[in-house]
């Protein structure tokens, strides 16, 4: 579509846009204004968008096309000049047009109806806009999360932007029009936004201006940089409530497998969240350690079941669960959101000579901080290390290391019997 005041396009070409029954222009209102739209079964019409994709693909070299709210209410109460089409395939009709002249080097971003992007869009938008609202937020989250089964298979999943600012957009009103003011999201909700988006493994964008972000929430960024492209899947189907509140993503670096477990109480009328084992394909006849991410806690030794008690309003816990191998284990850091999947390289435990080996990278290696699973045999007698500064501390079955460094740091560890 294209506004009414300031198109010259319309003006000129009023032929190439959709008409009522009566050959009246049909107009649309949007927070952009009146808007008249463009009649793709008009061949003159159909070239134009051709040659404006081929300019901005070929000439003006951009990667990315993003489509933003192709809606059939644009539609209503128009009649196409061309041939009998619904308005669904009109928009499919745009939607190839754009694809054929952008080529395959070029980004496609759908958004709006999933049926006429599939097949041509490298990535669709799952979800509304997000902002800084809790009902909003919680909407988005979920429904990001229970659309991950169209991740890989349709295309790749755009869940919009992170929000980490502790401060409304001053643009808001301006731009919605709605009156009302952003909230402020607390860090319980930035935490749950950042869980349920990094779950997804799809698009991520960033569009807060990093000057305004406090030294806190810029650091939550290494919590979803790099991105693990795999998707959580939903756990507990049919559970009274509008959406799942426990999703499971299944996590392989290469080295190690392990599982990460979030658990959102989007409702206030839940305070415990509970999961058998077995329902995510663990082995309960075996113990697994637990480590929960934002709150850098130990949880100890489970077998069959996990039960999770609500901390406050608003909040989720991610879990790290990893088999007990009965030898000191690398089993967290507060680096990512997968506990390390992607910034973790060359780890060994080599068992003859106690020692454990492995090097970690990672964006804004600032105040890191890594947890070793210590037997109660066995204590740390030595670590060697690159870091820039280092100091750790055991607490109880945790031998946990805090370090500065840039960009990637070597640690071997000796342990020692007690």
């Amino acid at each position: 579509f294209t506004t009414i005041n300031n198109s010259r396009l319309a003006k000129e070409n009023p032929g190439w846009f959709l008409k009522n029954a009566l050959g009246e222009l049909v107009q649309k209102r949007t927070h952009l204004g009146s808007v008249y739209t463009l009649d793709f079964t008009v061949k003159a019409a159909r070239d134009w968008l051709r040659n404006l994709i081929r300019v901005i693909a070929k000439e003006w070299d951009y990667k990315w096309i993003k489509l933003d709210g192709p809606l059939v209410s644009y539609y209503e109460g128009g009649v196409f000049a061309g041939e009998n089409i619904t308005p669904v395939e009109h928009i499919r009709m745009g939607m190839e047009i754009i694809r054929q002249e952008a080529g395959d080097e070029v980004i496609i971003e759908g958004e709006g109806y999933y049926g006429p992007a599939i097949g041509l869009a490298d990535t669709q938008r799952v979800t509304q806009d997000i902002q800084q609202r809790w009902e909003q937020l919680r909407h988005c989250c979920q429904a990001n999360l229970m659309a991950t089964y169209m991740h890989k298979r349709l295309w790749i999943n755009n869940p919009d932007a992170f929000i980490l600012r502790d401060s409304p957009s001053p643009y808001n009103k301006d731009i919605f029009g709605d009156g009302l003011d952003e909230e402020i999201m607390s860090i319980d909700e930035a935490r749950m936004m950042i869980t349920a988006l990094g779950l997804t493994g799809g698009v991520v964008m960033l569009t807060d201006k990093m000057g305004v972000l406090s030294k806190e929430r810029e650091r939550m960024i290494r919590s979803f940089l790099p991105v693990y492209t795999n998707a959580a899947r939903p756990v507990d189907w049919f559970n009274g409530h509008k959406a799942s509140q426990l999703f499971h993503l299944p996590v392989d670096n290469g080295q190690d497998k392990w599982d990460v477990l979030g658990a959102f109480f989007w409702y206030e009328d839940v305070d415990e969240l509970s999961l058998n084992l077995a329902d995510i394909g663990l082995d309960p006849g075996k113990s697994y350690h637990v480590f929960e991410y934002w709150s850098q806690k130990y949880l100890g030794i489970i077998k069959d079941r996990l039960t999770v008690t609500k901390k406050a309003p608003h909040t989720v816990q991610l879990f790290c669960i990893r088999e007990d191998t009965g030898s000191p284990q690398f089993l967290s850091a507060n680096l990512h959101i997968t506990q390390d999947c992607l910034n973790l390289k060359n780890y060994r435990y080599i068992e003859k000579t106690r020692t454990m080996g492995f090097s970690i990278a990672c964006f804004n290696q600032k105040k890191a901080r890594l947890f070793i699973y210590t037997p109660e045999n066995l204590k740390v007698k030595h670590v060697r290390t690159d870091a820039d500064t280092m100091t750790n501390r055991l607490e109880g079955n945790m031998f946990v290391i805090d370090y500065d460094s840039n960009n990637h740091t070597i640690f071997e560890i000796d342990f020692e019997s007690i």
